[in-house]
């Protein structure tokens, strides 16, 4: 049998996971210094955003890995 998506799938959601970390820890906040945007907008905007990319998007990401894993299992026990 070929290598297909699905059998990557899970080191994919893995990738997108830490992504998403390396976002809200250091390009999020570089991108607002470089683009002057810092000072223009306020403080829980930037804490909110900073929380999206922190909490809600690996939530999401992991969310789905779980769900295309239980997938996998029920095809395979024929459930």
């Amino acid at each position: 049998m070929g290598k297909t998506f699905e059998n990557y799938q899970g080191l994919f959601l893995l990738l997108l996971f830490w992504v998403s970390v390396l976002l809200s820890t250091v390009v999020l906040p570089f991108v607002l210094v470089v683009l002057e945007l810092e000072t223009k907008l306020s403080f829980y905007l930037k804490t909110f955003l900073g929380q999206v990319f922190a909490y809600l998007l690996p939530i999401v990401i992991l969310l789905l890995a779980t769900r295309q894993r239980a997938k996998k299992g029920f095809k395979k026990t024929g459930l």
